[in-house]
């Protein structure tokens, strides 16, 4: 009788362990995971404009725009240290060729609103 109730209490053990481990498992992070974009042409264009504002002169552009040039790409820059979805790197992408300096209009700076 005593090795039935044994087994028993084994089964039950058993049984408990796995439900809970079924319910750890279950009640995980139900939160979506970020699905990361590719990166290549954003770091291509923060590439190509760093160099564009690094030769930017005073007598082509206002100071004032420069520095809101270059503040422009180091906040895409710190944006893309994270993970971003694809369509995150895409608003980052239009914004930084919004922000490009033309010769008869300052350039834009970006905001960080990556909401999508």
């Amino acid at each position: 009788m005593f090795k039935k109730a044994s087994i028993l209490l084994q089964s039950l053990m058993l049984i408990l362990m796995m439900s809970t481990a079924t319910l750890f498992v279950a009640c995980g992070d139900d939160e979506d995971e970020v699905v990361a974009g590719d990166k290549t042409q954003l770091n291509a264009l923060i590439a190509d404009l760093e160099t564009i504002a690094n030769s930017a002169t005073t007598a082509d552009y206002p100071q004032a725009a420069i520095d809101e040039f270059k503040a422009a790409i180091q906040t895409a820059k710190t944006a893309a240290q994270g993970t971003l979805t694809q369509e995150q790197i895409n608003n980052l992408i239009t914004q930084l060729n919004e922000a490009k300096p033309h010769s008869n209009r300052k350039p834009m700076a970006i905001s960080m609103n990556l909401s999508t």
